[in-house]
């Protein structure tokens, strides 16, 4: 089954219409933890993750052409679409996707729709859930009467039939007004019906039950009078709806709490970006549970660290008691506590069994007390924050992987350049230069000819580690490629660019101990240029690359600075 939803639900996370997104397609299909498959213009599969086999084979079963539709659509409008699918296993085996259709265009040029699922079984079956116990709630309403009564004048039981009532039996009934089994704190009604001079239908009373509980029952009667006119008293039957009023108000809260989650959730899909969808999460919770501040923390079982708060300043000894509270929370319990005075509540973010994050909100000090719907409904947006939570987590391993080396850790050629052009534009603006380190191995050939690309990794990590070793907050290292890496050096000048070079080229020292046997040592030629006021990257780059062959011809294991004759 298929079904059409909204694309306004899905515009803010999709590309605009005559636009393909472009994006590392393998490194989606290896992080996302849902199904993925990639689909060519004619609905046939490229490639897919381990969970998108079952995604990828109702393309082919008879309920697959709606799906098939959908991509040609996407394909030919340039537009990303979004589709309710449910996979077939019959009963409770089948699954629920929201599955995004995102079309796309490969580094050949031809065209793709990247199909991504997203599980929303558990939302569906709570609805049902819902829907169930509605009908279970009329089948009470309907139930026959539970005994039958009569009252003389005073309101006394002269009769109540065998099996009694509330607890009682019919011979502890029988004498007793009825007027004095007044439930405590419950409205009295406007008619008491056990002495009603009117006939009432299904009259609503709270009465105290034999153990001191409240009892409610739906009472019908008529009033009795003698020959004359006179009234003798009431008889009538009476039902005990206590359970279905404890049903019905049970209901109206997971109802209440279903509406609350539900804008919960909705805060959540609207948001794109990391930070901002767990704003809108602390910001939706805060109004849901009629709390002043609401934190969302991320972190693991070992520790947990707030990532966004919403609500006024509190103090850092508030801040601190929420952590700890919320590092006691176990997932499936709703930890309370006071944090400084405030009535804390937190609950803990498990995905797939493993604690990911918590969320902790705090009302005022003398408000009212948390209530067991309260702490069932944080325990609910829990169990969704944990879903948004390994998204977040995701977003961001993904925007990590796209940004850097994977061997050095250090920046990727893309992201370095990307980094150094801002650099620049700021340099404008501030006339503060910056100076650009290129950076070549000596003699790296032979390490990998003779000693093996292992051994080849090492020293690139080696020489990663000694560029990130001396640098200061706001410098950029990066290995731009091969044996080659890079060094943007913050508001430096000749002088101080070359002096840091030196200092680097000590230190390389350590890596003659990677070199094979007669082979000229490990070492590093260093290229350094200062930028100029209004230079871009294209013309800087090039400067600091002449730099460091002037470097290597000079004899390697260098520094030169771009327009300094002397070599270093």
């Amino acid at each position: 089954m298929i079904r059409d939803r909204s694309r306004s639900a899905a515009a803010s996370v999709l590309p605009a219409p005559g636009r393909r997104l472009h994006l590392d397609v393998e490194a989606v299909l290896e992080t996302y933890p849902g199904p993925a498959v990639l689909l060519d213009p004619l609905g046939r599969v490229v490639s897919a993750n381990a969970t998108g086999s079952a995604l990828a084979d109702s393309l082919h079963d008879g309920r697959g052409e709606e799906l098939r539709a959908a991509v040609s659509a996407a394909l030919a409008d340039h537009a990303a679409a979004v589709r309710e699918v449910t996979l077939a296993g019959g009963g409770k085996d089948s699954v629920a996707l929201d599955v995004s259709l995102l079309p796309l265009t490969a580094a050949d040029g031809a065209a793709r729709v990247l199909l991504l699922g997203r599980e929303t079984t558990v939302e569906r079956g709570f609805i049902d859930a819902l829907v169930e116990s509605r009908r279970l709630f009329r089948d009470l309403v309907n139930a026959s009467s539970d005994f039958a009564w009569e009252t003389d004048p005073d309101g006394k039981f002269t009769f109540v039939s065998t099996r009694g009532a509330i607890g009682y039996t019919a011979q502890e009934l029988n004498g007793r007004r009825a007027y004095d089994l007044l439930a405590e704190g419950r409205a009295e009604p406007e008619v008491f019906p056990f002495d009603s001079r009117i006939p009432l239908d299904d009259a609503e009373v709270w009465l105290a039950a034999r153990d001191g509980a409240p009892a409610c029952l739906l009472v019908t009667c008529v009033p009795v009078t003698n020959v004359s006119g006179g009234f003798r008293g009431a008889r009538g039957v009476a039902k005990d709806v206590t359970e279905a009023r404890a049903r019905d108000a049970a209901l109206k809260r997971a109802e209440s709490r279903a509406r609350l989650l539900g804008r919960i959730l909705e805060a959540i899909r609207n948001e794109v970006a990391p930070v901002d969808m767990l704003a809108a999460a602390a910001t939706a919770s805060s109004d849901a549970l009629g709390a002043a501040h609401c934190w969302i923390l991320r972190g693991d079982a070992g520790g947990l660290a707030v990532a966004w708060r919403c609500g006024d300043p509190v103090r850092a000894a508030v801040e601190s008691g929420v952590r700890r509270i919320a590092d006691r929370a176990r997932p499936g319990a709703v930890q309370q506590a006071n944090a400084d005075g405030l009535p804390v509540l937190a609950a803990a973010a498990a995905y797939r069994g493993r604690v990911n994050g918590a969320i902790a909100v705090a009302r005022l000090a003398g408000a009212a007390a948390y209530t067991d719907d309260d702490r069932s409904l944080l325990a609910e947006v829990a169990d969704r924050l944990a879903i948004a939570l390994e998204q977040v987590a995701n977003t961001e391993l993904l925007e990590r992987l796209s940004r850097t080396d994977e061997l050095t850790g250090l920046l990727n050629r893309r992201a370095f350049f990307d980094e150094v052009s801002r650099r620049l534009a700021h340099q404008d603006r501030t006339g503060r230069p910056g100076a650009l380190m290129y950076v070549d191995i000596d003699n790296f050939k032979p390490v990998n000819d003779l000693l093996g690309h292992g051994v080849g990794d090492e020293v690139l990590r080696a020489v990663a580690a000694i560029l990130g070793a001396g640098s200061r907050v706001g410098d950029i290292t990066a290995r731009l490629g091969g044996d080659e890496f890079a060094l943007w050096i913050e508001e430096s000048d000749a002088g101080a660019a070359a002096a840091k070079a030196s200092l680097i080229l000590d230190e390389a020292r350590v890596l003659a101990r990677w070199s094979p046997q007669d082979s000229p040592p490990l070492g590093l030629s260093i290229g350094v240029a200062v930028s100029k006021p209004g230079e871009s990257l294209d013309a800087l780059l090039p400067r600091a690359d002449d730099a460091m062959y002037q470097a290597k011809r000079g004899g390697k294991g260098r520094v030169a600075v771009s327009g300094i004759d002397r070599e270093q």
